[in-house]
C-alpha cells in the first residue's frame, strides 16, 4: 500500500459574529504547555505533520486560517471524529459555536518545500 502524498492547505473560515473573545478564549486554551501532549498524540493519530492557525481583520471581518501540512489524513480523521479524547470534542464545539463552515474557501498549495523532507 502506497502512502498518500503530504497535502498542504490553508483554509479560510469566517468567524462567526460576536465570537472573537471566544476564538481569543480557544487560542488561549490551546497554548497552554499542559494541554501540549494531547494536541501532539491528536495530531500524529491524524497524520498531520504541521498545524497553524492565523486570524485576520478584513475589511471589519475576521476570518481564521488553518494552515495544514498532512499525509493521508483518513485514517486519523477517523479517529477525531469518534470523539473520544476530550481535547476533539472541545475542538467541535468550539467550532460549531464560531466557526461559519459553510462559507470556507479551501487553498491548496501549488509549490511546498519542508526542510524535514529527506
Amino acid at each position: 500500500m502506497s502512502e498518500k502524498e503530504p497535502e498542504v492547505s490553508l483554509v479560510r473560515f469566517p468567524l462567526k459574529e460576536g465570537k472573537l473573545d471566544r476564538f481569543f478564549e480557544w487560542m488561549k486554551y490551546l497554548n497552554r504547555p499542559e494541554n501540549r501532549e494531547e494536541i501532539l498524540e491528536g495530531i500524529r493519530e491524524e497524520r498531520i505533520f504541521a498545524e497553524s492557525v492565523f486570524l485576520s481583520n478584513e475589511n471589519g471581518i475576521y476570518y481564521v486560517y488553518y494552515y495544514m501540512n498532512t499525509g493521508d489524513f483518513a485514517p486519523g480523521n477517523d479517529l477525531v471524529f469518534s470523539g473520544t479524547r476530550p481535547i476533539d470534542v472541545q475542538h467541535f464545539k468550539f467550532f460549531g459555536e464560531c466557526i461559519d463552515m459553510e462559507n470556507h474557501i479551501k487553498l491548496k498549495a501549488l509549490f511546498s518545500v519542508d526542510a524535514m523532507e529527506q
